[in-house]
């Protein structure tokens, strides 16, 4: 097997291609009418491909075709313009992901570039390379190495790259060390400092940023002191508390600079840990995983901590998931999920504030448009979390939760946004917002509304919901102009689930809380095949996913706990999705996973028609107590009216301007039982048994008839 370690000669090249070895650059030809152009230039940064005429006449290039590895190429295919001539030595680079370039591709990380003939039967040229540059990867003689730079439309740069220059150190060193690292992938990370001299140490000035050189560094306020022998905790920034503006990931970096901009500490982690990263001896050693968070004190790394057991259940369906995305459709952020039938599925991005619309033909999935939201105003990012549509299509507008407006990060703006998406794509205005941060004061920035699903009144009537807001058996009547059903938002920072009525004049009224004992929710959805409200919280929980019914008492109550399928691995899904049809004993289930993990974000697996449902004992208490009027828009918000949709005017301002506030915990709530049980000899429990055989039976009928509205 060729030494991978070192530069391939285009020979060894060449026979390696011919073998499934994807993962070292290679270069080959093939016979062609052009066959002294060669793809001598790739880079994946910019995604641009450069040919090398090595012959000694030009060569009209118009109308072959660039692509990557995709195979067939299918849609990954730019051609290239006519009158496009490349000059005997000369050098011509191709963008191959411009906006609007018809056939237009990204390069990945480990990738291809092609050149084909005009009728995509014969490759011409093909430098495949791995993962890993920051320049360019080009062919240098014989060989193919990582450029000293990339230079497109130029003679390579065949130099090493450049070792970047090491930061100055700074006389803080050794005095200042990071200690303990928390990163829980929300907006309360944390870095602990500690001081290892006997003296008190003055921080105003310094700086702290993660690895992301793009990121500038949070610079600590005037008093902050880092005591003798004493800890510092510099916190991200939540609501109207101070701090840096950026997440902490897995893996990740956490840079200290003095005043003076040099370096005082550095540590990297390649994962986010289970509790914290920290010093078991504080201030020596390497990062480890602790035991017990110990924020602004002696770090914890011998305590034995007990996992608590959890009284769950094997996943109803397949054991696997397959991917069913192409590995450089997403980077990342990945987020909400519904699907419209079987063969259309919405998807959200919260990085960018993008919205998807991917459709299925046989098994195979394609993204068939791609917006950019707005608010309505025309203005901002919203970070998207969930999305929904209500009855049976998007033909109503597509529902968009979030958490804030990316572009003022710091600030909590959890609000359901309704867009009408136009066919092709492109920048996408919400026709109304409901900002709901009236009823969540405190809530930060970045803990806000996860997931979103819309459940139709007569499903709500029929199994006798409660009203909680009112006290008694919920009467959509109440709720003029709120349509034909209520939408329940996942709130990540309290880990509970949310009904709301929205009227169409941009007011809301909160129906019900259903507390959970999660960690979070991630996504929430709505199944009217069998009436079960799924809650989900990602890997925090480690994949775990719930059913809530409504159980004699009118609340939602959960009914089983279920395992990830025990052949996945626990990733960051952070949305889920059901299809309505049966085949084969099986229903299709999608997730959507935050990290792109291995360079995927959409997975398919299956959930057992027959699924199990049990009874729901009654839920607890809600931890807030609701408005008992629904929220009123501010002055010329809207005309009201009792619509059958939810038409909200252009501008609803249905809440109180977002404001950086902290981030509340989490309500405590007991786990509710999904069991009914009878004591032995116990005869007063009989009555309780025969009562919960005759519900079942009654939701065995409730489940063969019901269909989404």
């Amino acid at each position: 097997m060729p030494d991978f370690s070192k530069p391939l000669a285009i020979g060894a090249a060449l026979a390696v291609f011919a073998a499934p070895l994807a993962a070292a650059p290679a270069l080959a030809s093939t016979t062609s009418d052009v066959p002294q152009v060669v793809v001598s230039e790739v880079d994946p940064n910019d995604d641009w491909i450069e040919l090398h005429n090595t012959g000694d006449v030009a060569v009209d290039l118009s109308g072959y075709i660039l692509s990557d590895d995709q195979d067939p190429i299918d849609d990954h295919r730019v051609v290239i313009p006519e009158g496009t001539v490349l000059e005997a030595d000369g050098y011509w680079h191709m963008l191959v992901d411009e906006d609007g370039l018809e056939g237009g591709f990204g390069l990945g990380k480990g990738d291809a570039g092609k050149l084909l003939t005009p009728d995509a039967a014969t490759l011409v040229s093909e430098l495949v390379y791995p993962a890993g540059t920051d320049t360019s990867w080009a062919v240098c003689g014989d060989e193919i190495v990582e450029s000293g730079s990339p230079t497109p439309s130029a003679e390579n740069d065949c130099a090493a790259p450049e070792e970047p220059e090491a930061p100055a150190e700074s006389p803080f060193t050794g005095q200042i060390v990071i200690n303990e690292v928390e990163t829980n992938g929300d907006d309360t990370d944390w870095v602990e400092l500690f001081n290892t001299t006997g003296s008190d140490i003055d921080l105003a000035g310094f700086g702290f940023r993660d690895d992301d050189e793009g990121h500038d560094p949070y610079r600590l306020p005037e008093g902050s002191v880092l005591p003798a022998n004493g800890f510092f905790v510099i916190d991200q920034a939540q609501g109207a508390d101070p701090g840096f503006d950026f997440g902490l990931g897995g893996p990740d970096e956490a840079w200290v600079f003095d005043a003076d901009g040099a370096v005082v500490a550095h540590e990297a982690w390649a994962e986010h840990a289970d509790v914290t990263w920290g010093l078991c001896t504080d201030g020596q050693g390497s990062l480890e995983q602790t035991k017990v968070s110990t924020k602004g004190a002696p770090n914890d790394c011998t305590t034995v901590i007990e996992e608590p057991t959890v009284d769950s259940s094997p996943w109803p369906g397949s054991q696997q998931t397959a991917a069913i995305d192409g590995e450089d459709w997403f980077s990342g952020d990945m987020s909400g999920l519904d699907v419209e039938g079987d063969d259309t599925m919405w998807g959200v991005e919260n990085g960018n504030g993008l919205l998807y619309r991917l459709d299925r033909s046989g098994d195979t999935w394609a993204i068939r448009d791609e917006w950019q939201l707005r608010y309505p105003d025309g203005s901002g990012i919203p970070d998207s979390e969930g999305v929904t549509f209500i009855g049976s299509g998007s033909e109503n507008g597509i529902y968009v939760s979030t958490e804030r407006d990316d572009q003022a990060s710091g600030v909590s703006r959890p609000a359901v946004l309704r867009f009408e998406p136009t066919a092709g794509g492109g920048e996408l205005a919400a026709t109304d917002e409901w900002n709901l941060a009236a009823d969540f004061p405190g809530l930060g920035a970045n803990s806000g509304l996860e997931g979103v699903t819309w459940t139709p009144d007569a499903d709500l009537v029929a199994d006798g919901f409660a009203d909680q807001s009112t006290g008694s058996a919920y009467d959509p009547a109440s709720y003029a102009g709120h349509g034909d059903g209520l939408f329940f938002v996942g709130v990540e920072g309290t880990a509970a689930v949310y009904a709301y009525a929205l009227m169409d004049d941009g007011s809301f009224q909160r129906v019900a809380e259903i507390a959970t004992d999660y960690e979070l929710v991630a996504d929430v959805q709505y199944d009217a095949q069998t009436g079960l409200l799924w809650i989900v919280c990602d890997e925090a929980c480690d994949g775990r996913i719930g059913t809530f019914a409504i159980g004699e008492d009118g609340s939602f109550a959960q009914t089983a706990l279920y395992d990830r399928p025990a052949d996945t691995d626990n990733v960051a899904n952070e949305g889920f999705a059901i299809a309505d049809s049966c085949v084969d004993g099986q229903r299709l289930t999608y997730y959507a996973d935050d990290n792109d993990t291995d360079g995927f974000s959409l997975r398919q697996g299956s959930l057992d028609c027959e699924a199990p449902i049990e009874t729901p004992a009654p839920s607890p208490e809600p931890s807030e107590e609701p408005t008992a009027e629904p929220t009123t828009p501010a002055d010329g918000a809207g005309q009201g009216g009792a619509t059958a949709e939810p038409t909200a005017t252009a501008e609803p301002t249905a809440t109180a301007d977002p404001t950086e506030t902290a981030a509340p915990a989490a309500a405590e709530t007991p786990a509710p039982s999904g069991k009914l049980t009878a004591t032995g000899g116990d005869v007063t429990a009989l009555p309780l048994v025969v009562g919960a055989l005759v519900l079942l039976a009654g939701i065995a009928v409730v489940v063969a008839s019901r269909r989404r509205a």
